[in-house]
């Protein structure tokens, strides 16, 4: 079984990529979008040398084909990467309303912890 491992990003930029990201769902989503790797690449800012290891180290790690690999034909996801992409929809989609308090806490606690007026914190006394 694998364990899923949550972080966050602290950004003065609002709504910067709100939520949980993960690099792998990215490639799957943008490899089913756009059905190529050189195009998925592109779609994501990175190289296609890059994309295409990444894929392979991914389905080395989870020991498990992402990716139809058929030289000359379009790229797509392979039935396990396509049950991968989807349950992390459906548990995104689930879990949003969760997702989006747990960041307005953590910005609320950090406006309070750096004094920010407006941003829920009370406003220092002169």
């Amino acid at each position: 079984m694998h364990h899923v491992h949550l972080s966050y990003a602290l950004s003065v930029e609002p709504e910067l990529r709100r939520g949980l990201h993960h690099p792998l769902i990215a490639l799957l989503d943008a490899l089913h979008d756009t059905g190529s790797i050189r195009a998925a690449a592109r779609t994501l800012g990175l190289s296609y040398r890059h994309v295409w290891g990444e894929l392979r180290r991914w389905e080395a790690e989870l020991g498990r084909e992402l990716v139809v690999w058929v030289k000359g034909q379009p790229a797509r996801l392979s039935p396990a990467g396509a049950r991968l992409l989807a349950a992390e929809r459906r548990a995104q989609a689930r879990l949003a309303p969760q997702i989006e308090a747990l960041c307005h806490a953590l910005e609320q606690a950090f406006a309070a912890a750096l004094d920010e007026p407006g941003r829920g914190a009370t406003p220092r006394s002169s």
